[in-house]
């Protein structure tokens, strides 16, 4: 099925999560590309962040079975994930006690190959349900929508907030509004208070900054929460070093390296060719060699 869908081009090119050729390292550059572009333009740009509450366990098996069905997937294959997807039961073990087996009514089945491409057919026509420049990785969902009156971009958003929202209950999916917010970025230092917006009824919080795919984005796109936050980790990891080196041997210390060092210096950095060097004092002062 993946290569049915990559050679017809059926996938939404705004999708980064679970595709060869795509993932988040190229997700935030290209935000942030974008923010700079129309700051540099003078518009003022809203960037909602919507985090989905369980989303693979809301599935719903028809709507999906449908979703495959208009993509092409029909007859015996459509019979087949059918099939794959229903009846299935489980049950609740704790010690020696075990729940009665329950019918699973909802949801793609995890730690499948399939279940993230099926997940994937299953939002990808979000792109196409409102005019927000939107931004997918798996569910994990960034809209942002630009205009030079901050006034008319508040009712810009909230309208196509509300198509959302609509998509949304078509789907039925739902939001965790407690790790849902928005942002407010403009080239002018004023900000507009009065800018509120909502969706089912339900007020989203604007915040200075957001982590998305575990970058920290803000308002003002310096990247200082995002070093802030890095350097915390990084400090904490030399700790663990200062307390090992005099009981560890390079191999052991190599690989402390490349899991507390290494991974969060190089998340989102697309130029492979180009080392960070952020913790060569460090090192210097630890005698280690990398």
């Amino acid at each position: 099925m993946s290569n049915f869908l990559n050679k017809n081009k059926l996938l939404t090119n705004f999708q980064y999560g679970f595709r060869n050729n795509a993932s988040a390292e190229l997700v935030v550059p290209a935000m942030y590309e974008s923010f700079l572009e129309n700051m540099d333009k003078g518009k003022s740009t809203c960037g909602v962040f919507l985090d989905l509450s369980k989303a693979f366990d809301t599935v719903d098996y028809k709507i999906l079975l449908c979703e495959l069905m208009y993509y092409g997937i029909r007859g015996k294959q459509n019979s087949f994930y059918e099939s794959y997807l229903t009846d299935r039961k489980q049950c609740t073990k704790a010690n020696n006690y075990s729940a009665n087996f329950q019918t699973i009514e909802c949801g793609v089945p995890q730690g499948s190959v399939v279940g993230p491409l099926l997940f994937l057919i299953y939002v990808n026509d979000l792109p196409c349900a409102s005019s927000f420049q939107t931004t997918l990785f798996a569910d994990d969902t960034s809209l942002h929508l630009s205009h030079k009156d901050i006034n008319k971009l508040q009712l810009n958003v909230q309208t196509e907030l509300d198509n959302v929202g609509t998509w949304m209950r078509c789907k039925r999916l739902s939001i965790n509004y407690n790790k849902t917010g928005y942002m407010i970025l403009t080239a002018t230092c004023s900000q507009n208070c009065n800018f509120k917006i909502s969706t089912n009824g339900v007020r989203i919080q604007q915040t200075d900054s957001i982590r998305y795919l575990g970058v920290i984005i803000d308002n003002k796109l310096s990247w200082k929460p995002q070093i802030s936050s890095l350097c915390g980790k990084l400090s904490q990891a030399c700790g663990v070093v200062c307390k090992i080196r005099h009981f560890a041997d390079m191999k052991i210390l190599r690989l402390i390296y490349f899991s507390l060092f290494h991974s969060h210096l190089q998340c989102c950095v697309i130029d492979g060719g180009e080392r960070i060097k952020l913790l060569s004092d460090q090192c210097k002062c630890y005698k280690i060699e990398f």
